[in-house]
């Protein structure tokens, strides 16, 4: 193999690595976004998830997960390219950007 074509071989994969996760099924989004949410609770907010959970996060990882399975089952609309946004946008944010938007974190992924 040429040994450029092998470089912009490596530079288009890595430019997809950078572009984020793409689409998330609602199967894949149940089963990841109640984690990154709740951790970053525990991080950013620890007040908060022990208000709500007593500081439980395996707790808070299950409410969420019912709820986006409540969401799932009432038939909302669901946008796989904005739950791939908000769990890139979850493994990315500190702790200032999340106390900003916490509550409109991932707002965009259902319609009801």
């Amino acid at each position: 193999m040429d040994v450029q074509l092998a470089f912009l071989l490596f530079l288009g994969a890595c430019a997809k690595v950078d572009e984020g996760r793409g689409p998330v099924s609602s199967s894949n989004y149940e089963s990841e976004y109640p984690a990154a949410f709740c951790a970053m609770w525990a991080e950013c907010n620890p007040d908060k998830l022990m208000d709500l959970y007593d500081g439980d996060t395996l707790q808070c990882e299950e409410d969420l997960a019912d709820d986006v399975a409540s969401q799932i089952e009432r038939g909302c609309s669901y946008d796989d390219a904005a739950a791939g946004e908000c769990l890139d946008q979850l493994d990315t944010m500190g702790c200032a950007d999340w106390e900003e938007g916490e509550d409109n974190i991932c707002g965009d992924v259902f319609d009801c």
